[in-house]
């Protein structure tokens, strides 16, 4: 098979390949090697190798095409691909390759390699781990300790840590997103070779990153709980961990997803960050439920960070310690018809049942597999693989090698004027080289410093003209 810029040249028999070139006017010198001649048909070489110097053969790579795509050969080609099976390769195929499987191995065999291979990925790269986990080390004492030890009756904030503990560990999960897109031109090439499943290497990215996201939050989680003066319950302690692990799951399953649906990193990171200025907005801090419009009110439902939000504030708020009547000298239930947790709640515009808690454990266990499963879907039927090696020559630029000229007036016509260039080599003295007791030293690999090997050892000889060049090494 010769292919030129896209264009078939010839697809066939070897033995056929030279006769075939001859039929077009060209014809390979004595002294030149097949592979080489075949290589210098449709460039500006090609003219060393035409019978007829200023003949009708073609030129240009589809000027090839148009010609193989008329031959015999092409037709014959065509035909045997149209004829009917051999019955006996159709037996060979039902027996030997209809039941071998697709995959070589099974789902929980091909998921459980593939995640010790992420493992291995990510935690062999320990600066940027060290450095992650030490940054939310420094910005848990950081948000301790400005808000340590707060007031619960200013619930904006109580709520506020909230918010920024759960919008700084989601945020976070962003500087994935160039890791995720990079990795995915991988996947492209060893899920077109089958060598496993989609599900397979999503559900094993997912598992990999839960590690670092669970020592991220149980850090951060720890030092602002109990340092800023949550409700000092085990319990609550541990649901509040678990929310935040959930938010920073599901986020990051989001960034995945993106990574799988955009063609290239340019466009993912916009919507990315558009993405989070959406949850942000609506997530029922920076503005309250109750002023958000009712055509908007669907961003405050989707968005992963309002739920995390309404839970953790329920789950502070509604604790024995604040579920009160009286509270701080003030009987909210004799005042307000509420407890001092429910009053606070519903001043920010939030729920007060406890069952919001749960569901917004369970809203965000379920978007993160409802983005793990979208993000299967996208990886197993969205593909953006560039072709490698693209030529984007204009094709309509003739070979400089040859000349077509018309004049003004006659450009309009289809007759046109052929001038034959002379391309002939020019006439030169040929020279006989000798050399004598040759040496040629390079330095040693092993021991760069040290002695340098000796590869040509006193070498004798000469090259008369036209003669053939020994190359040494690689070349």
């Amino acid at each position: 098979m010769i292919l030129n810029e896209g264009e078939l040249m010839y697809h066939g028999p070897i033995n056929k390949v030279e006769g075939y070139f001859e039929d077009l006017g060209f014809k390979c010198p004595p002294e030149r090697d097949i592979a080489d001649y075949l290589l210098d048909l449709g460039t500006r070489q090609q003219y060393r190798y035409e019978v007829e110097q200023g003949s009708k053969a073609p030129r240009l790579p589809e000027e090839f095409g148009d010609s193989f795509r008329q031959s015999a050969l092409y037709q014959e080609t065509l035909a045997a691909l149209s004829a009917p099976h051999d019955p006996e390769l159709l037996r060979t195929v039902k027996e030997n390759m209809d039941p071998m499987p697709m995959f070589q191995q099974s789902f929980v065999e091909s998921t459980a390699a593939l995640f010790r291979r992420e493992i291995m990925i990510s935690y062999r790269n320990k600066a940027f781990i060290f450095g992650r986990l030490l940054m939310i080390l420094v910005m848990g004492l950081l948000f301790s300790t400005i808000y340590y030890d707060f007031d619960p009756t200013q619930v904006s904030v109580v709520t506020g840590v909230i918010f920024s503990s759960v919008m700084f560990l989601s945020m976070g999960q962003s500087s994935q997103l160039p890791v995720f897109m990079a990795n995915r031109d991988i996947f492209y090439k060893q899920r077109g070779a089958n060598f496993y499943r989609t599900s397979s290497y999503v559900l094993a990215n997912s598992i990999a990153g839960i590690p670092l996201s669970l020592a991220e939050t149980v850090i951060f989680g720890t030092l602002v709980y109990w340092m800023c003066g949550f409700a000092a319950n085990v319990g609550l302690f541990l649901l509040f961990e678990l929310v935040l692990l959930l938010s920073n799951m599901a986020m990051g399953m989001w960034f995945f997803f993106l990574s799988s649906v955009c063609s290239h990193e340019n466009i993912g990171t916009p919507l990315c960050m558009m993405s989070i200025l959406i949850f942000i907005i609506f997530a029922g801090f920076i503005v309250t439920t109750d002023e958000i419009p009712d055509y908007l009110i669907w961003a405050h439902w989707i968005s992963p960070m309002s739920w995390s939000i309404k839970a953790l504030s329920i789950n502070q708020y509604r604790s024995s310690a604040f579920d009160v009547c009286v509270y701080g000298a003030i009987d909210y239930c004799t005042d307000y018809g509420f407890t001092m947790g429910e009053y606070y709640l519903d001043l920010f515009g939030l729920d007060t049942g406890k069952e919001w808690v749960w569901y917004g454990v369970f809203f965000l266990a379920g978007i993160y597999f409802v983005f793990m499963f979208l993000s299967v879907l996208a990886l197993e039927y969205l593909r953006y693989e560039a072709p490698t090696n693209v030529d984007v020559s204009d094709k309509s630029m003739d070979d400089g090698s040859y000349a077509l000229l018309q004049t003004p007036k006659s450009s309009t016509q289809s007759d046109v004027v052929e001038v034959q260039v002379n391309t002939q080599e020019k006439n030169f003295a040929p020279v006989t080289v000798a050399f004598q007791d040759l040496h040629y030293w390079v330095p040693d690999p092993k021991n760069p410093k040290g002695e340098q090997l000796e590869l040509l050892k006193g070498i004798n000889g000469f090259a008369v003209p036209g003669s053939i060049t020994a190359l040494m090494g690689s070349s």
